[in-house]
């Protein structure tokens, strides 16, 4: 089991390598891959950011394709999952080796719960939502959460790793699953980012250390929602090459950032997850120009995710805060 789990990524990389050769090599492949090489570039620090930090490689994907490369959201979302699917694999893998520590049954339990959100989200919302509505969704969600992020885990006052014990894990896991499931069949993620809030809120986790969690979540949950839209609706035919130029650097990139997420300090990562929040909510909202109407929604939907990022911790709200000395 030792020599399985130090050997797991290495032979993950090599399968990965090995496969996109072949795929490359077919006639017209590697040009259409090299075309796509500004797609490349984005995913150095979309993989740095989804190995490093709870947010997954599609909250960077997702802005750059829709807002920088004006592609159609469901396309972003696609290549999301996707490129996902296929890094944060190798993240995961590489957290194993490494034998960084996880909180294994929230894990469980919120990807199973993210199944059910990814299905309901697939067969009933992905159809039924607009393509602006997406896009302030996921703007939206982005900001309520980085600001969270940015002002709140580095003030919070938390253990390196809390206890789950005399807490419902099962019952947390699945609803924090199946909302984070239902989002990420519009967006492509959501699930790490609840997952993360829920660890560092809920059970008193430190923000660095539940991350690699937060990493282990997208990569379970990214090809559920992969399969679910091969299945039904098809994978949006832009994302092919996009995710061959992409594949060579994510596979090493989100392991890097898993191990760079133990060692570097959290207060640089976390002004440029503010900067890049703000960037990408302000050209999504001149690009969209809300209606009075969607901009009632952006509101309700910020103050709806402040209040639930509140209720996952009650009592840690009325404590006084402390500055965590290993951020």
């Amino acid at each position: 089991m030792g020599l399985l789990r130090t050997r797991g990524w290495h032979a993950y990389i090599v399968l990965c390598l090995v496969v996109w050769v072949f795929i490359v090599s077919m006639p017209g492949n590697w040009l259409l891959a090299i075309a796509h090489w500004p797609m490349a570039l984005v995913m150095i620090g979309g993989s740095l950011v989804a190995g490093s930090t709870p947010m997954g490689g599609g909250t960077i994907a997702f802005p750059a394709l829709v807002l920088g490369f004006h592609r159609t959201p469901v396309m972003a979302r696609d290549f999301g999952l996707a490129i996902q699917s296929t890094g944060m694999t190798s993240a995961l893998l590489f957290i194993v080796k490494r034998g960084i520590p996880v909180e294994k049954r929230l894990l469980v339990w919120s990807c199973i719960g993210a199944v059910i959100g990814l299905t309901f989200g697939t067969f009933v919302l992905a159809t039924r939502v607009p393509a602006d509505w997406v896009k302030l969704l996921f703007a939206t969600l982005w900001l309520t959460f980085g600001s969270w992020l940015v002002t709140g885990t580095a003030k919070a006052t938390s253990e390196p790793r809390g206890s789950t014990d005399g807490h419902n894990v099962v019952l947390i896991g699945l609803i924090v699953g199946a909302l984070g499931g239902a989002v990420a069949a519009l967006i492509g993620v959501g699930v790490e980012m609840l997952v993360y809030a829920t660890l560092v809120l809920r059970f008193g986790w430190g923000p660095k250390a539940a991350v690699p969690t937060a990493v282990c979540t997208t990569a379970l949950v990214s090809p559920v929602g992969l399969l679910l839209r091969y299945f039904t609706a098809g994978i949006n035919p832009g994302v092919f090459p996009d995710w061959m130029a992409c594949v060579p650097i994510v596979i090493f990139g989100a392991p890097f950032g898993a191990y760079i997420s133990t060692r570097m300090p959290r207060s640089m990562l976390l002004k440029l997850i503010g900067v890049l929040v703000l960037v990408q909510f302000s050209v999504t909202v001149n690009q969209v120009r809300p209606s009075l109407a969607l901009w009632g929604g952006v509101v309700a939907l910020a103050a709806l995710g402040g209040f639930g990022l509140w209720l996952l911790a009650p009592s840690a709200a009325r404590r006084p805060a402390a500055v965590v000395s290993s951020v």
